[in-house]
């Protein structure tokens, strides 16, 4: 399914994506690689706070990703 979604997103070009599981990144690093916008926004975001260190560590040398410790979910 992960390709079924980059191909959907992709084919309407969004501006802006949120990936509201960032988790290992693997979502995002698909999005990333498939998006040919320079302006494009994606947000990735996800509850455990080991993930800012895993995104530190392996670093995913685009520009067009942010990321943060949170959720989605309202608390």
């Amino acid at each position: 399914m992960p390709n079924e979604i980059v191909d959907n997103l992709i084919e309407i070009n969004p501006q802006v994506i949120v990936d509201g599981t960032f988790g290992a990144g693997g979502q995002s690093r698909r999005l990333l690689a498939a998006s040919s916008r320079d302006d494009l926004v994606l947000i990735g975001l996800d509850r455990d706070p080991e993930v800012s260190r895993y995104y530190e560590q392996n670093t995913f040398g685009d520009p067009r990703l942010t990321l943060f410790v949170g959720s989605y979910e309202k608390t």
